[in-house]
């Protein structure tokens, strides 16, 4: 038997676990991309845009950048879509409190009432998690049901940790990611602090 005909549960996760897409494909993870907007520009992530291309007008644009989760309608129609040839739907997604795609993707399983639908705050970001992605994955790969696939989700989660390093704290502090406390000490005194995601926020 093979890989896709063992597969029981879908796993999906959102733009920001920034997988490489060679892994996305051969663990058929579903990704929903999130929505980049800069002045009157936006784009969807990862389909419209790359990281270096957003980077690089990021460096030379003067409008600030913003994010958007997808909304209910986009996870809704992929829930639907996916329910067609899988037992469950396990959805992996960024930080409850770095973004609303845990609220999205919670809102269009409340509207599908009849299916298995279990969202995972993963409270993270970037490879720490996509980390728990490729894990539930895999699970879901060998045949694991619902609450196997969620569980490994959940408990990889809970054993990851990211630490980096930034240029500037500007971008944090204007998009409300870090105080001005902390903004004001780090610039103040040109320091390049170690931050961290901890409990869904940077720190």
């Amino acid at each position: 038997m093979n890989q896709t005909s063992q597969r029981r549960i879908a796993v999906v996760t959102d733009s920001t676990a920034y997988i490489p897409q060679e892994l996305v494909d051969a663990h058929d993870i579903h990704v929903v991309p999130l929505h980049l907007m800069m002045g009157n520009n936006t784009w969807l992530d990862g389909v419209e845009i790359d990281p270096p291309t957003f980077y690089e007008k990021l460096r030379v644009s003067p409008d600030f950048p913003s994010t958007s989760q997808p909304n209910v309608a986009a996870f809704q129609e992929l829930f639907l879509e996916l329910s067609k040839d899988h037992e469950g739907i396990v959805a992996i997604l960024i930080s409850s409190e770095l973004s609303g795609t845990v609220a999205s993707a919670t809102g269009a399983a409340a509207n599908l009432p009849d299916l298995a639908i279990e969202v995972v705050d993963s409270l993270a970001a970037a490879m720490m998690l996509g980390f728990p992605v490729l894990e539930a994955a895999k699970v879901a790969a060998a045949g694991g049901d619902l609450q196997a696939v969620t569980d490994r989700a959940k408990e990889i989660a809970a054993k990851s940790h990211i630490y980096f390093v930034v240029d500037t704290l500007e971008y944090l502090h204007r998009g409300g990611r870090i105080g001005g406390a902390a903004k004001f000490l780090g610039s103040a005194l040109n320091l390049k602090p170690i931050l961290e995601l901890s409990d869904g926020k940077v720190t």
